[in-house]
């Protein structure tokens, strides 16, 4: 599943448990979005060696996945696409950190305690601003 956010493949490769945000739903269409453009551009003859580069974005290998955004970030070939795909995966990261911190106060809450609802309406209050 290479168009999974990275941070719900790696959960899923070290069997732990883990809360789907909408932070997630936005980092695997971006990763969707970026295997079509890179495809299309292939399809329709692009000589340009980035388009090489970009074979992490089809990989079934965990570790080539993980390292897609710097493979994007470094050799998107495209000017226009490259500069909107690494403003996306910028806000993505800083999203991912701030899911993160919020995921991890929300887990150390009790089930059904006030400030469990409290931080699940947080989380959720962030990835609709995201």
């Amino acid at each position: 599943m290479p168009f999974v956010s990275i941070r719900l493949l790696l959960a899923w490769n070290l069997n732990q448990s883990i809360v789907h945000t909408a932070v997630d739903d936005l980092e695997s269409f971006i990763w969707v979005l970026s295997w079509a453009l890179v495809h299309i551009l292939k399809k329709y003859g692009s000589k340009d060696p980035g388009i090489l580069q970009m074979e992490a974005l089809s990989s079934k290998d965990l570790g080539k996945i993980v390292v897609k955004e710097t493979v994007v970030d470094r050799f998107w070939p495209d000017v226009a696409f490259g500069n909107l795909m690494r403003d996306w995966l910028r806000i993505l990261m800083l999203a991912r950190d701030d899911v993160e911190q919020l995921r991890s106060a929300f887990s150390k809450t009790l089930a059904g305690s006030p400030n469990r609802v409290i931080a699940r309406k947080d989380l959720a209050l962030f990835c609709d601003g995201v």
